[in-house]
């Protein structure tokens, strides 16, 4: 898990989720981000790029299931790192909302339609261009002074089947 401690005392979190530990006193909350990744490939290839637009992090997987946790993954380490020091995690990006809704154009003008993220990847060899909002979700535990420590939390699976999405048949 990335961790920092920060001295942001009012964080812009909203939690979703308290729970407590009698051990080590301390208050854990759980927000979730949502955001739009972009996930492709060439045709005839099984690596898969994943691109979390908003914070304009890349990786990659094996497969398109593989792909969706390593973006997760990915995304919630830049963003608990982003509010572990202060900063937000949706500010500077190199991507502009201009290029950003391109990219969600070239899906849709490419015949994109509407399915779950479980239908695609159940037959990923049918596509190669996903664009799909997906959950990430971040840890925030207050320490005893008063700080708050934010942790990427990607060891859990993904929704799939909640998450809609728009495509391209390859």
């Amino acid at each position: 898990m990335s961790k920092a401690t920060t001295n942001q005392q009012d964080p812009p979190v909203q939690a979703a989720q308290t729970s407590s530990s009698e051990k080590t006193n301390k208050m854990q909350e759980c927000a979730q981000f949502d955001l739009l990744f972009h996930f492709s490939r060439e045709k005839g290839d099984s690596t898969w790029e994943a691109h979390a637009l908003a914070v304009d992090v890349v990786t990659y997987g094996d497969d398109l299931r593989d792909a969706v946790r390593m973006g997760i993954e990915a995304a919630a380490m830049v963003i608990a790192d982003e509010l572990n020091n202060d900063r937000d995690p949706m500010d500077d990006r190199a991507l502009s909302n201009d290029e950003i809704q391109k990219i969600i154009s070239s899906v849709n003008l490419a015949g994109g339609k509407r399915l779950s993220l479980n239908d695609v990847v159940d037959k990923e060899a049918d596509f190669y261009d996903v664009v799909v909002n997906l959950f990430v979700p971040i840890a925030r535990t207050k320490q005893a002074d008063g700080t708050y420590v934010y942790e990427a939390m990607f060891e859990f699976k993904p929704k799939m089947n909640e998450n809609v999405l728009q495509q391209k048949v390859a």
